[in-house]
């Protein structure tokens, strides 16, 4: 199976590996147990040419909505036949009018199963019909029967009775599959909530460390291939007061509020995390030194704004590390490249950005604490 096949497409595959199957079988099996068959093999090698032709539909998803109304009346008509073959009446395989109406309801549009199921209790009613009124010789496969072909009346109590179980397997088999599908959905929804749930920050609802790292490593993968892209490390000067003088719902609330300008200061193609206290990160892909500049230059303003609202006579604000990559950068060496230009930021005073030295230098464990909990 491909991996451009959505959900439905493989649902229909695996549903059409049922046709080919009782392709195989009608082949190999209805000549061994009914020998007479052997007259019709033709027939039977046509189905299951066919089975496998609309399986190769499916696959390359040609045909929509009518390659599968196609198929059913395909279905129809090869059971028309084997039916009318063995006995309109006396046959168990009449039953497979309702396996095909339930079987297109699974795989097709509403409208398609019921014109497929309708199709069916007309194709019956003539066969039928053309036996009793001696149109057509009843079970030529097997003459002894020929005494117990059904007269009119007969005939049309069993037209309704396979109407009505048709019509009431297929509605019953359309509600169960809507259900299923609505269901599938409402999985899907919640799976994909989840998902994004574990890639952010609880606090803040920026992307956490580790999804941000993984982004990070995947755009190196562009980097290499000639994409500038730009690492932004932001360390708050001053938060610490914050906790201690406001208490530490001030500070969730101030976090929240810093995260929010940080979103506002990049694009949507930018990617904003918390890489865990009051550090922040941004990814900029396709971005140069000049456009990474006017972001970081903006970003030390906005803060500033955001972190005098509190307490202005000690506003929070922010040291901004820029550092771009290199193809021959790692995750571990741009963040810390990153880190260190924060670093050099904050102990020029802070509420400026800096840029990182053109040098990398693999992180080593004695280099300290902030370069380690990065580097994981």
């Amino acid at each position: 199976m491909t991996a451009r096949f959505s959900d439905h497409q493989q649902d229909r595959f695996r549903a059409g590996s049922i046709r080919v199957a009782l392709g195989v079988f009608s082949v190999v099996a209805i000549p061994f147990f009914q020998p007479v068959a052997r007259t019709y093999e033709p027939v039977l090698l046509g189905y299951l040419v066919a089975s496998i032709v609309f399986q190769f539909l499916i696959r390359r998803n040609i045909g929509g909505p009518y390659r599968v109304l196609a198929g059913g009346v395909i279905d129809t008509a090869f059971t028309t036949f084997l039916v009318h073959r063995m006995g309109s009446g006396s046959t168990p395989l009449v039953a497979s009018y309702l396996v095909i109406g339930m079987f297109n309801v699974l795989v097709s549009p509403a409208w398609a199963a019921r014109l497929v199921g309708g199709l069916g209790i007309v194709a019956y009613a003539s066969v039928t019909y053309a036996e009793a009124l001696h149109f057509l010789a009843y079970a030529p496969d097997y003459p002894v029967l020929s005494a117990a072909a059904p007269d009119l009346t007969v005939t049309t109590r069993n037209v309704m009775l396979l109407a009505a179980l048709v019509l009431a397997c297929t509605s019953v088999s359309d509600r169960i599959a809507r259900a299923l599908r609505t269901r599938e959905q409402q999985l899907r929804v919640m799976n994909g909530r989840l998902e994004e749930l574990s890639q952010r920050d609880p606090l803040t609802q920026l992307y956490n460390r580790r999804y941000f790292v993984h982004r990070v490593d995947e755009e190196l993968q562009r980097v290499r291939r000639g994409h500038p892209m730009a690492l932004l490390m932001m360390d708050l000067d001053g938060f610490k007061h914050v906790n201690d003088k406001h208490g530490h719902l001030a500070g969730d609330d101030l976090l929240r509020r810093i995260a929010r300008a940080l979103e506002d200061s990049t694009r949507a193609v930018d990617v904003a995390g918390r890489f865990g206290g009051d550090e922040f990160v941004a990814m900029l892909p396709d971005t140069d030194l000049e456009q990474a500049t006017v972001v970081a230059d903006r970003l030390v303003s906005t803060v500033r704004s955001v972190g005098s609202e509190l307490d202005p006579r000690r506003p929070v604000t922010a040291s901004v590390g820029v550092a771009m990559a290199r193809p021959e950068d790692d995750v571990t060496l741009l963040l810390n490249a990153a880190d260190e230009a924060c670093y050099r930021a904050k102990a020029a005073g802070g509420s400026r950005f800096a840029h990182a030295s053109s040098v990398r230098n693999p992180p080593q464990l004695e280099s300290g604490p902030r370069a380690s909990a990065k580097a994981g």
